[in-house]
């Protein structure tokens, strides 16, 4: 089994969609990517039909009624026997051998076009999105995936874009080991306000599981109502007082550093696939006084400093065969806060999570070149509607409000390589 990333399940990392972080936009499906495509596409049959030739050399026994010799013949010849046996086909002449330098017509004419190793199929990153769902990618590859998303409740809008060095693991072509790799990536986000530089490492042991780390340092500008620290979970950080706090000046600029350990698993089975991405984020930043909690936009939640944050995005989708991907998200979200978050006398209970929503993601691949440099263009979007959130089922917001997500993502190869 094999999952589509595409956006394809890569790509459906982005926005909870193929991407490598599960955040408040969530990757894509991937894309596909992704992670990961089947395309689904008929096996071309190699022995075309030429018909029934009969032999050549076969000789007709000749006509014993046959008129006899003209009188000019010089010696008559013997009669022919009706009941002999037809003379035996000749032996064909062997083919002479090819000169060396030369290709032989048989290999110029071979299916494919081609030496597989000379003309490797080159998937964008993520999983392959190869016509044959058995071939291998290029063994050596540098890829990018570029994702754009904005946000409504709450509001955001993000440029997310990964580029670095992705090497195949294994030659099995069979589904579940053919998109197995190592990888590093340098990924850049960046948003009105905020921004981080980060590193990543990925392993993917097999198509249907990725691990990955993150590390990152993350800067917040103070716009748009952010940062904004408190010194217990129990604070208030509802949209209206994050905007009023911003009308008084408390949202403030700082930086920190962010580590982020993901899991992706995943599977296909004909059109269907199933996808779970956990992504646990372990943040510290430089806030204000005493405070240790802050509002993180990113995901919509309060989380601790110097603690543990937990976003799992999981998807069940259909695929199809003409670039549409649809389905249903459900995206879970636990703080997980410790006693020094907590101010004296405060009960040891999260009050904020954790938080559930659920709702529709539709995407579409307007086409698919494997090994192109500009690869899989996607526009994607995700509504959902919150089930349990302190502030979003009709404390502060209508719980008729969903989030919605809409997004462009796109991929490609820069250069690949197979091993001589």
């Amino acid at each position: 089994m094999k999952l589509k990333i595409a956006l394809p399940l890569a790509f459906l990392t982005a926005l909870g969609l193929v991407a490598p972080e599960a955040q408040a936009f969530g990757p894509p499906p991937p894309p596909a990517d992704d992670p990961a495509d089947d395309p689904a596409t008929d096996a071309v049959d190699a022995s075309a039909d030429l018909g029934d030739a009969g032999d050549a050399g076969d000789a007709a026994a000749a006509d014993p009624y046959a008129e006899p010799p003209t009188e000019d013949s010089y010696a008559e010849p013997p009669a022919e026997d009706p009941y002999a046996e037809p003379p035996a086909d000749p032996e064909p002449a062997a083919d002479p051998e090819p000169a060396e330098g030369e290709a032989s017509a048989e290999a110029s004419a071979s299916i494919g076009g081609g030496d597989a190793k000379k003309d490797p199929i080159l998937p964008g990153p993520g999983a392959s999105s190869t016509p044959d769902a058995n071939a291998l990618p290029a063994r050596h590859r540098l890829t990018y995936l570029s994702l754009t998303a904005g946000r409504y409740n709450p509001l955001g809008l993000e440029e997310r874009f990964w580029l670095g060095y992705q090497r195949r693991l294994y030659d099995k072509a069979s589904p579940l080991w053919n998109q197995s790799n190592v990888a590093v990536f340098a990924n850049v986000l960046a948003s009105p306000a905020i921004a981080r530089l980060a590193a990543v490492v990925q392993y993917q042991p097999l198509t249907i599981l990725r691990l990955r780390a993150t590390y990152g340092f993350m800067g917040w500008f103070g716009t748009f109502q952010y940062m904004r620290s408190y010194d217990s979970p129990y604070a208030d950080h509802s949209e209206s007082t994050l905007a009023n706090d911003a009308d008084r000046g408390r949202n403030y600029a700082t930086y920190g550093h962010q580590l982020e350990l993901g899991a992706l698993v995943q599977a296909k089975a004909g059109p269907i696939a199933i996808r779970s991405d956990t992504n646990v984020f372990w943040s510290q930043y430089k806030l204000q006084g005493q405070n240790d909690v802050f509002y993180d936009v990113r995901i919509d939640a309060m989380t601790p400093n110097e603690g543990w944050t937990l976003v799992n995005d999981s998807d069940l989708l259909y695929l199809s065969d003409f670039g549409l991907t649809a389905g249903v998200r459900a995206t879970t979200t636990k703080a997980f806060f410790a006693d020094k978050h907590y101010e004296v006398g405060e009960a040891r209970v999260d009050p904020n999570g954790p938080m559930f929503r659920i709702g529709p993601l539709l995407a579409y691949t307007f086409f698919d070149h494997p090994g192109a440099k500009f690869n899989k263009p996607t526009i994607l979007l995700i509504s959902q509607w919150h089930v349990k959130h302190r502030y979003r089922t009709g404390q502060d917001r209508s719980q008729a409000i969903p989030t919605l997500a809409l997004g462009f993502a796109f991929s490609g190869d820069l250069w690949a390589k197979d091993d001589k």
